[in-house]
This record gives C-alpha cells, structure tokens and sequence, in this order.
C-alpha cells in the first residue's frame, strides 16, 4: 500500500529536523533555489562571478619596495568552504625584461585564505595578478571577472642618476688647521636608505710624498638616511683630496665628485686663511692672501722707520754712557790713582 505524496514529504522534513542537517544551497544554485540533505563545506559557488563569491583585501594600498603585499580572500557565504587558491601575476620592471610569478594560498580557516607576495629585488615596477579560487568540487572562479590588481611599485633606490642629485655631501672645518680632523657627512635628500658609503682619501705630505686611504662610514640614525666619517688631522702644508662613493639596497653605486682642502699653519698666531705658492711644488712654504699681505705691508712701512729711530735713539745713550765714564775718570787726582 503506498503513502499519500504529502505523507512522504513531511516524514523526509521531519527526518532532516532530526539530524539537525539544514537547508543549503546546492552547487551552482541560487540563495533562492535551495535544496536539502548537502553539509557545509560540501556545496560549491553559488554565484556566478568572484566577486560574488569572494571578498578580497589586499594590504599596503600603497606598496614601495620595502614592503610585502597581503592579500586575503574570504568566502562571502560561510557554508561555501574554500578549498584551494592560487595567485598569478607579472612584473614588469622599469629597466629590464618582464617576468612572471606565482604564489599558493595558505589556509586560515576553512573560508579564508592568504597569500603574500615578498618584494622583487628591483628600484621601482608595476605588477599585475590575479587569482583563482576552488570550491569543494575543484570549480575555479577566476578573479579576472570582477576585479582587476595592479600596482605601481614605488622603488626605495636612488631615485637620480648623480651623486649629488641623491646625496648631500658636507665637510667642517672648511678651513682646517694643522692635526685638525675634518668630519665628512653624507644626507640622502629623498629619505632613501644608503646602505653603505666609503670614503677615500689621496693627500700630499710636505715633503711630496703621495699617500692614500680609505674607511668606511658610519650611520647615525635609524633609517640609514645620514652617515658620517672623520678624517684624521694632517701635519700643516699637506694637501688632502676626498671622494666618496654610496650604494642604495640594489648594491647601485653612486659616486661623488672630488673635494680638496690644504692643511693650514701658525694656528696660535692668526685665524687668516692661507694658501699654497703659486708656481713652485714645495707644499711646506705658505703665503698670507691679499686680505692680510695689505695689512702686512702697512705695518712693515710703519715698523722700519720707527726701528731705524730707536735704533739710533740707543747708540745715542751708549755713546752718552762712554762720556760720561771718561769724564768721571779725568776728575780724579793722580795722587790718589797712585795711592
């Protein structure tokens, strides 16, 4: 004897009460064309597109070489279960040849996903990706539907072609002294990390001897954006010639151009500044400029008229000195010199 229709569907709704299994979506259906008896995580995408299906975020917006770029996908629909996704994309470089990449997505929970794409070893490129996405039953869903990633990667290098244009570069004392150090500091002027610098040094002794050398710097802050060096003091008369050379975390080296300074003399006797003579190589004879050779010549044509006048004024008391002595001598009786 068969039951009445309505009786078997009601003792099927009753059954799937008791066993506490709802009613999902099956795969490729509507939200308002259910059908019963499937488990969560065992239904398959119930939109059309990746956008419907999944949720996207992508983390920094703004992406500079120096950082990793996050990207999380997430079910919209918590009974559908990811199973597996991966991540495609190419890099187009500023100066090279374009290449491509692919990243797996690793598990969260059972309807997030995440993938993280490490930075290229290149100053400054776009890229571009997209995704694709595995439901339950290995459907793809790929991104290219809804959404479209691309990225200006911003480069942390250099971002100029010279030294200068990327480097400030400074010295003091301008004017050095004799066994002064000289302090040489290097400034990255767009903030960019200087990951090493050298500085070199040639410098003539004195006696005409070529010598060289060289030291590392030193950062003096965090960020590596501001470096310096000393430059140990030097004997007076020795001409020092400097250069340095910096490279940024792409091992591009940038180089300056060449600065000179000339050790100075008599430092207790004047604050003038003094330079080499013209036309002659002997580095240890040094001449005043004209800012104090003037001075000098109006002193020395006041001072030799005044030393020829006291010069006179004492052999005038010697020779008073010499009369007066004979004179006193002459005043004394001879009786008494016999005596």
């Amino acid at each position: 004897m068969r039951l009445p229709n309505t009786i078997l569907a009601f003792a099927l709704v009753a059954a799937l009460l008791l066993t506490g299994v709802g009613e999902i979506a099956a795969p490729g259906d509507k939200p308002d064309q259910r059908s019963a008896g499937t488990r969560v995580g065992e239904i398959g995408w119930q939109y059309d597109t990746f956008g419907e299906n999944l949720a996207v975020n992508i983390t920094p917006e703004t992406v500079t070489t120096m950082d990793s770029v996050t990207i999380t996908i997430s079910s919209k629909l918590s009974a559908v279960w990811i199973k597996q996704a991966s991540l495609y994309g190419v890099v187009y470089p500023e100066d090279s040849v374009q290449f491509p990449f692919s990243y797996p997505f690793f598990r969260v929970n059972d309807t997030v996903f995440r993938c993280i794409i490490e930075p290229f070893p290149l100053n400054g490129y776009d890229m571009e990706f997209y995704i694709f996405a595995y439901d339950y039953y290995y459907e793809a869903m790929d991104s290219r539907i809804s959404y479209t990633f691309s990225y200006s990667v911003m480069g942390s290098g250099w971002r100029n072609d010279t030294f200068a244009e990327n480097i400030e570069l400074t010295y003091w004392p301008m004017k050095v002294n004799a066994s002064e150090e000289v302090a040489v500091t290097i400034i990255s002027r767009n903030s960019v990390t200087i990951n090493g610098a050298n500085l070199y040094i040639t410098y003539e002794t004195p006696e005409g001897e070529l010598r060289e050398g060289g030291w590392n710097f030193t950062k003096t802050n965090v960020n590596s954006t501001e470096m310096t060096r000393t430059i140990s003091g030097f004997p007076a008369g020795t001409n020092v010639t400097f250069w340095v050379t910096a490279w940024d975390q792409y091992n591009a080296v940038m180089t300056s151009g060449m600065y000179n300074y000339s050790v100075m003399g008599v430092e207790e006797y004047t604050d003038f500044p003094f330079e080499y003579t013209d036309g002659t190589d002997d580095r240890s004879i040094w001449v005043p400029d004209f800012d104090i050779l003037i001075p000098m010549a109006g002193m020395c044509a006041l001072a030799f008229p005044l030393f020829i006048y006291l010069y006179a004024l004492n052999l005038r008391r010697k020779r008073k000195a010499t009369d007066t002595l004979v004179a006193k001598k002459a005043d004394i009786p001879e009786e008494e010199m016999h005596d």
